[in-house]
């Protein structure tokens, strides 16, 4: 669930928590304020960055250490 098509605040309670730490829900908070004129909002888009690069570390992490276990 993210705030793609259906703003956090028409959601449930329990829609909102599973929202609220949905990566995909970062990007789209961002884009949407870059997109909208009057709507730049500096903290969302670094919080999307940051959400980015945390899953990309992961990502590259896991990936490497899995390759180094296959390769041995």
């Amino acid at each position: 669930m993210s705030t793609a098509f259906v703003p956090t605040q028409a959601m449930t309670h329990w829609m909102q928590s599973v929202s609220n730490v949905n990566p995909i829900s970062f990007v789209v908070d961002a884009v949407r304020d870059l997109s909208l004129p009057g709507q730049y909002a500096l903290d969302s888009v670094l919080s999307a960055w940051g959400v980015i690069a945390l899953i990309a570390v992961i990502g590259l992490g896991a990936t490497l250490y899995l390759f180094r276990k296959v390769v041995r």
